[in-house]
């Protein structure tokens, strides 16, 4: 059986650092002007806010965060990317919206009753051929939401996954989320020219079937 779970939970909460809590937003690495992920090759927003928190050859995580009252920090969203390889043809004759498909059924089977809803599957306005969905979990009462985004290599040998998490009800009306989603028609497959250390391997996701979707 194929499987694999697209981009690991890691964890649902935003990222807390002492570190950030005394130096301020400004202790985070500002973006860099273009991140190689893998095959992959991104350019991230530029609103001001968004900081890098870590990186390496095959993924990153950032966040948009803002300094409140008394030196404390807010971080409003977080980003987790991450490319993988697919290996032994898993995805030949298969296009990103069955990859998607197949992610989303294991992020809602992981859930479980923590799930409140979770969106249909659809392409980017941004970049059609990046596809994207949503959930919303509560966690120790709270929603969280989350967005993914899924992109296949032409050649179907690897793929990268990205995850927005943020407690904001209305993150579609910030301008943070906006610039952050069209940031992505910069997203493409663009292998290095110079050698890297390359993403890991991975197994696809097994196929849980489709199941009903609740609008977001």
């Amino acid at each position: 059986m194929i499987r694999r779970v697209l981009l690991p939970f890691l964890s649902i909460l935003l990222v807390y650092s002492p570190a950030a809590a005394e130096g301020g937003v400004s202790v985070y690495a500002p973006l860099a002007p273009k991140y190689q992920l893998g095959e992959f090759a991104y350019e991230g927003p530029t609103l001001d806010g968004w900081r890098q928190v870590t990186s390496a050859d095959n993924m990153f995580i950032l966040v948009y965060a803002e300094e409140i009252d008394g030196g404390q920090i807010n971080t409003r969203a977080q980003v987790n990317a991450e490319s993988y390889k697919i290996i032994d043809g898993a995805a030949d004759g298969r296009d990103t919206f069955w990859l998607t498909e197949q992610g989303q059924a294991q992020q809602v089977k992981e859930r479980g009753e923590t799930l409140v809803a979770f969106s249909k599957i659809t392409p980017i306005e941004a970049n059609p051929s990046v596809m994207s969905y949503s959930l919303v979990t509560k966690v120790e009462g709270v929603d969280m939401f989350e967005t993914f985004y899924v992109a296949l290599a032409p050649d179907k040998r690897s793929y990268i996954v990205a995850k927005v998490t943020t407690k904001d009800l209305d993150f579609r009306t910030q301008p943070y989320f906006s610039q952050l989603e069209a940031s992505l028609k910069s997203l493409r497959h663009a292998p290095p020219t110079v050698e890297s250390t390359p993403p890991p391997s991975a197994e696809l996701p097994s196929s849980a079937g489709s199941a009903a979707t609740a609008g977001l």
